[in-house]
């Protein structure tokens, strides 16, 4: 099985954190890096996202591109303070296909630590705004990072 997490594109300023909309750069941004992973075969069969409109923005474009017909849902668990090891207890046992998950800092980054080492905190992944780290597990339940692909790089 493999995840896909990705930080949200670049914001538009505002007072509301939870209704701050993705600028014109980020939209730009996230359009610009769904080319690669579209390259590469992904086959994205649902689409999980924080809520708040920055992610779930950011959420609908990747999904539109990457597999249209990908369900979108809003979760519990992924917003930047949470943490990754309480969201893999409670909800990586309902997935069983290809995800993407968009959300936040410091959760994303510590999220691909987690996953890596088994401490969020021992190397944090750098995301800026509308990186995309795709990560495998085996057979035998350990993951791997299989590509980073960042907005910086087009």
């Amino acid at each position: 099985m493999k995840i896909y997490l990705a930080r949200h594109g670049d914001y538009e300023n505002g007072s509301d954190d939870f209704t701050r909309g993705l600028s014109e750069k980020g939209r730009a941004d996230i359009n610009a890096v769904a080319e690669a992973p579209i390259e590469r075969g992904v086959n994205i069969q649902r689409t999980i996202h924080s809520g708040k409109l920055r992610a779930q923005q950011t959420a609908e474009i990747l999904a539109d591109r990457l597999m249209p017909a990908s369900i979108l849902v809003q979760v519990d668990g992924i917003s930047p303070d949470d943490q990754p090891d309480a969201f893999i207890a409670e909800k990586f046992s309902d997935l069983t296909a290809d995800t993407l998950i968009v959300g936040h800092l410091p959760f994303m980054g510590r999220m691909v630590s987690q996953l890596l080492t088994g401490n969020p905190d021992q190397s944090p992944q750098n995301f800026e705004a509308g990186t995309v780290v795709c990560m495998e597990q085996n057979n035998a339940g350990v993951w791997t990072k299989v590509w980073t692909i960042h907005p910086s790089g087009f």
